[in-house]
């Protein structure tokens, strides 16, 4: 699971609002629609939220909706953005509410990314 940090999104169109940096004070992002947003669920004993467990159900198709990147990537449901309560990392065991994911853009086959973009092994997620 990738956590991000949300910015502002005045520079986002309004089909993908959510700008994602990837950490604190990060000069890029990349813009991001929404897959979850005001979900509920639980983490597993070993602190993981697992897209089965959150209600109402992630909108997937909402990544592959936004996705303009052809081949070179793979959109997904995987950028936690806000849980209550605010946990970073998450706890073993604990119901959080106000959930919200965004998409992101998974590594292609080898290793390919959008422009823009380079796919970082140890997340196995295009970065800016």
């Amino acid at each position: 699971q990738t956590s991000v940090p949300s910015m502002g999104g005045a520079d986002c169109p309004a089909a993908v609002p959510t700008c994602l940096s990837m950490g604190a004070g990060a000069a890029a992002g990349f813009c991001s629609a929404l897959c979850v947003d005001g979900g509920a669920g639980m983490t597993d004993a070993q602190g993981a939220l697992l897209l089965s467990a959150i209600t109402p159900a992630p909108n997937v198709a909402a990544c592959t909706n936004a996705y303009s990147g052809g081949a070179m990537g793979v959109p997904a449901c995987n950028a936690l953005i806000a849980t209550t309560p605010n946990h970073n990392p998450l706890m073993a065991s604990t119901n959080y509410t106000a959930i919200r994911i965004a998409c992101i853009v998974r590594c292609g086959a080898g290793n390919t990314c959008p422009t823009g973009l380079t796919c970082n092994t140890t997340a196995m997620a295009c970065l800016p």
